[in-house]
C-alpha cells in the first residue's frame, strides 16, 4: 500500500515545523550581552595626526542616526572620574 505524496508531504511538513518550534524558544531566549567592542587611534581633531602618549578625557555617545538624531547613550571617561583614556 503506497501513500499519496499529498500525504507524505504533509507528514513532512508536520516534522519540520515541530523541530522548528522545538529548537526556536530556547534560541530566542539566550541574552544579548550590553557590550560594544571598540578599538581606534586617537587623532588630533585640528591636525588628523596621532596624539602622543597619555590620559586624554573622552566621551562616547550613541546616537539614533549617522548625522544629527537623539543621543541615545552616552559615557565619560576621564581623569575626574578615575577612568581616562
Amino acid at each position: 500500500m503506497s501513500v499519496p505524496k499529498s500525504l507524505s508531504r504533509l507528514y513532512f511538513l508536520v516534522i519540520l515545523a515541530s523541530i522548528c518550534l522545538s529548537a526556536g524558544p530556547g534560541i530566542a531566549q539566550t541574552a544579548v550581552p550590553m557590550l560594544i567592542n571598540y578599538q581606534g587611534e586617537l587623532r588630533s581633531p585640528t591636525t588628523a595626526e596621532p596624539v602622543p602618549d597619555g590620559s586624554y578625557d573622552m566621551i562616547f555617545r550613541i546616537y539614533t542616526v549617522q548625522s544629527g538624531g537623539t543621543n541615545l547613550w552616552e559615557e565619560t571617561h576621564s581623569t575626574g572620574n578615575g577612568n581616562p583614556v
